[in-house]
């Protein structure tokens, strides 16, 4: 009998192994992040960071951090869950172990929230933006998330708490009174789709998808909208509810 139990033990850290190293090689940087509170990082409430860190550096963001949970708070009101870690790091190698190349901020979200910032993302719009999408994570769960959740609305309800003019509705609105075609961002549901082309046309997606989900929230209740999508109902039935 024991050594059954000795076997089964054993198969089951062995498959326990072969789950973490196969979730390493897929999503190296996500790891990295759930693995941060047995790293060399240093902590301080929820930020995690580099161990050669400035203490003003630590102390300003989390100044902004608490500017930034103010606006998310605003925006979202009675359905606000704030639970996420900060990850800062203080060099651009140890941002590319975490983060995204060629992004000044990174979320990731599966195992728990973690936002990843560098020296750059040391921005309150930046931040809220993040942080919003950690509410939405909390909310409705990592599944339904990624396969329920079109990436512009994802990004829409995010940029609601960003305030960089080149993102704001009267920008966009400007540019489209110059006779630049405005994207219908509503068919760009994948992350490949909403983030294809150059930095002008992400920014003007970026902003397409703020105005839309803009003009819904006017009529539209996100309390609604989140209950409907626990409960089952397709992301289309959801967006179109009165």
């Amino acid at each position: 009998m024991r050594k059954k139990i000795t076997r089964s033990v054993l198969i089951i850290l062995f498959m326990l192994s072969l789950i973490a190293v196969a979730h390493f090689v897929a999503f190296p940087e996500e790891t990295r992040c759930i693995l941060i509170p047995i790293s060399n990082f240093e902590k301080t409430a929820n930020i995690y960071f580099s161990k050669n860190t400035p203490t003003e550096k630590i102390s300003h963001l989390q100044e902004i951090q608490n500017d930034a949970g103010k606006r998310v708070a605003a925006c979202w009101k009675n359905e606000l869950i704030l639970d996420y870690k900060l990850v800062y790091c203080n060099s651009e190698k140890d941002f590319d172990q975490c983060g995204h190349a060629g992004a000044p901020a990174a979320t990731q979200l599966k195992c728990g929230a973690y936002i990843v910032l560098k020296e750059e993302s040391l921005n309150k719009d930046i931040i809220a933006h993040e942080i919003a999408h950690t509410v939405l994570y909390r909310n409705i769960g990592w599944y339904r998330l990624v396969f329920k959740i079109p990436t512009w609305f994802n990004e829409g309800l995010a940029m609601q708490v960003d305030e960089r003019d080149y993102y704001s509705i009267d920008t966009l609105l400007s540019k489209k009174n110059k006779g630049i075609l405005l994207p219908d961002v509503t068919k760009l549901s994948k992350p490949q789709e909403f983030f294809a082309g150059d930095h002008e046309a992400v920014i003007l997606n970026y902003s397409t998808a703020k105005f839309v989900v803009h003009a819904w929230l006017k009529t539209h209740s996100l309390k609604k909208f989140i209950r409907e999508i626990k409960n089952g109902k397709s992301f289309e039935v959801a967006y179109e509810q009165e």
